[in-house]
């Protein structure tokens, strides 16, 4: 079965943060079970997941196509703030990582980071950006014309 859309982008990103971030990191997609997932188990996590989409009609004479930022949330939990093995620089580098390479065919613009919690000895945080790419919409003819 064909992926969609949305998990290519997101299987862009974690490869793209599995290149650029620390071996010792655990990058995955978030788990369709999220309250089954223990974050406890790792040193450094990145999780990510979608967050949904806005779509803008082409304008262009003769377009047949529509621009589509995808949203996504990157969940960063480490057990540091600062330092080499902080949370500070690990914001910095996936936030550098994710707007200075193409992701899958597009780019890829963060719009927030912050302090979600801090539980059981690990810093949680989410930076949420958008991916910007355009999504071909064939139009198909009207029946009985």
């Amino acid at each position: 079965m064909r992926k969609s859309f949305v998990e290519n982008i997101e299987e862009a990103i974690i490869a793209t943060l599995k290149s650029e971030l620390d071996d010792d990191f655990f990058i995955a997609p978030y788990p369709d079970d999220p309250d089954g997932f223990d974050f406890t188990q790792y040193q450094k996590s990145v999780l990510v997941h979608y967050t949904g989409s806005q779509h803008a009609v082409n304008k262009a004479v003769g377009a047949n196509s529509q621009s589509r930022q995808s949203g996504f949330a990157i969940h960063l939990a480490i057990r540091n703030l600062r330092g080499s093995a902080g949370s500070y620089g690990y914001i910095d580098r996936i936030c550098s990582a994710l707007q200075t390479n193409r992701i899958e065919g597009g780019q890829f613009f963060i719009t927030s980071d912050a302090l979600s919690n801090q539980t059981d000895g690990l810093w949680h945080w989410i930076i949420e950006g958008h991916h910007s790419g355009v999504q071909a919409a064939k139009i198909k003819p009207r029946l009985g014309a």
